[in-house]
């Protein structure tokens, strides 16, 4: 059996629980953004951007629980720099609604936009692909559109 205990301070009441644990929502969502040899810009429902910024070029991570990275490998043993990339956006906790996802090509060929969503229970919903054909400097948007509960589908837009 707990106990609560009352504090007055300032004329405002505190009641303090002792032994009793908060039942806090399970949260495992995330959502992950990928596509090869463009910049990857990801902005979510408030308007704060991770990635690389298309009018700057520098990377900006304004969304809380968010990272971008870009992965390319050398040739270790020639010593020749990486000829394709691939760019990611992950955000953890992701917000429920329409985020804006700015593709910025460089270098032509075939690629693929690639959604990785997962729901508050951590159950995976519904990879979404969206295949381009780049070219250095194209810029594609897309609308993707996110729910975090278990049994939704995240859908993506081409604007």
């Amino acid at each position: 059996m707990s106990t609560a205990r009352t504090f007055l301070r300032l004329g405002v009441v505190l009641v303090v629980a002792v032994g009793m644990q908060a039942s806090v929502p399970l949260d495992d969502s995330l959502l992950t953004v990928n596509i090869d040899n463009a910049w990857l810009l990801v902005v979510d429902p408030n308007g704060a951007r991770t990635g690389r910024d298309p009018a700057s070029g520098k990377e900006v991570n304004e969304i809380p629980g968010a990272a971008a990275w870009v992965d390319a490998i050398d040739n270790d043993v020639t010593g020749q720099a990486a000829t394709s990339f691939s760019a990611t956006v992950h955000i953890d906790r992701p917000a429920e609604g329409a985020y804006r996802v700015v593709v910025v090509g460089q270098r032509a060929g075939a690629s693929e936009l690639a959604v990785f969503a997962y729901a508050t229970d951590g159950s995976a919903q519904p990879v979404v692909r969206a295949r381009l054909d780049l070219k250095k400097g194209s810029r594609d948007e897309f609308q993707l559109h996110f729910r975090p509960a278990p049994g939704s589908s995240p859908r993506l837009e081409k604007n």
